[in-house]
């Protein structure tokens, strides 16, 4: 599967359906950690879309970050299960377990990650380690054992490298990942970060760096110094994943207000809130963010699901095509 095939419709998804053009879109995913599901926006106006995978339609649970799989699918940590869930990245369909309850010992996973082989790193936070699967799941090695306290992001560098969050003992190393070996540790310790978590590269190869208990973002430009983007902000509460939109801009989850917020990701400036608590298509613990463009079909392909016949289609009317929403649609 990939990105240039036409959406899939299904019965919740008829929002979709709704707006019929050809031009690609950006659809925004944000998982909803205690309402067990993953809502779909549209990032352009932060509309909710559909519950992109709805509560108790798949195992998942406490979901936190997601990521785009080489496929072009979604693959979720579920936390409380122990678990990496695989999505169908144009319907929200469940696929399968990508990851089987604690395998290799995975014990409360938060982030995971890809390399240009296909292995899968997935961060298990309350063991202290980072354990490496193959492409198909299957357990490979427990890659990092020591040095880690609650390891919580993790990123693929330019330089092949695996990076790697330790929100307890405010780390963040560098690995090598055939051998687990370390490469290198970031001198943030100036910066007043406090419990790092998310980690993501920007499109000028700077790293950048959730700062969850200090409510910032440190940015660490290729061979440069790190310095902090974005601190004291009224706008940010509980930095969560990030993701980069085409324009290069940065958003960010504001995890204790169910926001997400972007900033200019070079100057750290404040560019707008994306959505609003509590209108957000009943987002009520937002964790997990990531980026889909796909080609909307030029007719639409779907009938409205307009059940309360109130003209307008909601989240009320997605939860009620719950079943239908999984298998799809004509």
């Amino acid at each position: 599967m990939t990105r240039t095939t036409a959406i899939a419709c299904a019965a919740g998804a008829a929002f979709t359906c709704l707006a019929s053009h050809a031009a690609a879109q950006d659809f925004l995913l944000v998982s909803d950690a205690t309402g067990d599901k993953i809502i779909r926006y549209e990032y352009e106006t932060g509309a909710p879309i559909d519950h992109f995978v709805g509560k108790g339609i798949s195992p998942l649970n406490n979901p936190i970050f997601l990521r785009v799989t080489p496929d072009g699918d979604i693959a979720a940590a579920s936390r409380a299960s122990d678990s990496i869930e695989l999505y169908d990245g144009d319907t929200g369909k469940w696929l399968r377990t990508l990851v089987a309850p604690g395998t290799g010992g995975l014990n409360e996973p938060r982030d995971l990650v890809f390399d240009a082989d296909g292995f899968i790193y997935v961060a298990s936070a309350a063991n202290n380690r980072v354990i490496k699967y193959t492409a198909e799941g299957a357990f490979d090695r427990n890659l990092i054992t020591s040095g880690l306290q609650e390891p919580s992001g993790l990123a693929i560098g330019p330089d092949g490298l695996l990076y790697v969050s330790s929100r307890d003992n405010d780390l963040v190393r560098s690995y090598h990942t055939d051998t687990g070996d370390r490469a290198e540790r970031l001198p943030i310790e100036n910066t007043g970060i406090d419990g790092p978590t998310a980690l993501a590269f920007g499109p000028d190869g700077s790293l950048y760096i959730a700062g969850r208990h200090s409510d910032s973002i440190i940015r660490v430009p290729a061979f440069g110094v790190p310095s902090v983007l974005v601190s004291n902000s009224p706008v940010l509460d509980g930095p969560s994943q990030f993701a980069f939109d085409a324009d290069g801009d940065l958003l960010v989850v504001s995890q204790d207000t169910d926001t997400i917020v972007r900033f200019d990701a070079q100057t750290g400036a404040f560019a707008g809130s994306l959505l609003t608590p509590g209108l957000a298509g009943g987002l009520n613990d937002a964790v997990g963010i990531a980026f889909l463009t796909a080609t909307a079909p030029d007719t639409p392909g779907c009938n409205g699901a307009d059940i309360d016949a109130n003209g307008v289609l909601n989240v009320d009317d997605i939860e009620a095509f719950v079943i239908e929403y999984t298998a799809g649609c004509p």
